[in-house]
C-alpha cells in the first residue's frame, strides 16, 4: 500500500514525525521493500500465516527477521511466536464490534488508533488508487470521516483525490465493490 512515488527511498521515522508532528510512525506489511531507512514504531501485519510476497520484485527473504532488526511492535491478529515485539490484536472482541469494517489493512490501524485515544493522524506514503489497492478507497475515506467526527486531526496527501474517485463508486450493486473501472 505505501507508494514509493510519494516518498523518498531513504525516507526515515524523524522526518515523517517532524514533517506531521507526530510522534510515532506506523507502517504496514513489507515497508522495508519501498523504504529502506524507515524504522517505523509499529507494524501492522494483519494476514494470518503471511509467507511473504511471491512478486518477485518483493521481499522474498525473512520478514520475521527483519522485523525484528528493525525494533518495530508488530500489531497482527494471530500469533507469531518469532516475534520479539508483538502486540495480538483483540480479535474476537473486534470481530463482535466491528465486523465487515475490518476489510483492510489501514481499517485496523483506524481502529487501532481510535481505541488507543491518539488525536492526529497523518497518512502519508500511500496511494491505494493503483493495482489491488483500489477497492479500499471508501473504506479508507469513511474512516477519514469516522475520525474527524471524533475530533480526531486527520491530514491526507491524497484525500482530494480519493474524493474524486469516490464520485465514480458502485454503490448501487455490492457495496463491498467500490471501483468502477473505465
Amino acid at each position: 500500500m505505501l507508494d514509493p512515488t510519494h516518498l523518498p527511498w531513504d525516507v526515515t521515522k524523524e522526518y515523517l514525525c517532524k514533517k506531521h508532528g507526530v510522534s510515532e510512525v506506523w507502517s504496514l506489511n513489507d515497508y522495508y521493500v519501498f523504504y529502506s531507512e524507515l524504522k517505523p514504531d509499529k507494524v501492522f501485519q494483519i494476514h494470518k500465516d503471511f509467507k511473504g510476497h511471491k512478486e518477485s520484485s518483493r521481499f522474498t527473504g525473512n520478514y520475521l527477521r527483519k522485523y525484528n532488526e528493525d525494533g518495530a511492535t508488530i500489531i497482527t491478529t494471530s500469533h507469531y511466536p518469532e516475534l520479539i515485539r508483538e502486540e495480538l490484536l483483540p480479535m474476537d472482541e473486534w470481530e463482535e464490534r466491528w465486523g465487515n469494517q475490518l476489510n483492510c489493512t489501514l481499517s485496523f490501524m483506524f481502529i487501532y488508533a481510535l481505541n488507543n485515544g491518539y488525536k492526529k493522524i497523518a497518512l502519508d506514503g500511500t496511494n491505494a488508487c493503483l493495482g489491488p489497492y483500489d477497492w479500499e478507497i471508501p473504506t479508507i475515506l469513511d474512516w477519514i470521516d469516522q475520525c474527524r467526527l471524533l475530533d480526531v486531526e486527520f491530514k491526507c496527501h491524497m484525500e482530494k483525490k480519493w474524493r474524486a474517485i469516490r464520485s465514480m463508486c458502485n454503490t448501487d450493486d455490492d457495496p463491498l465493490v467500490y471501483w468502477k473501472r473505465p
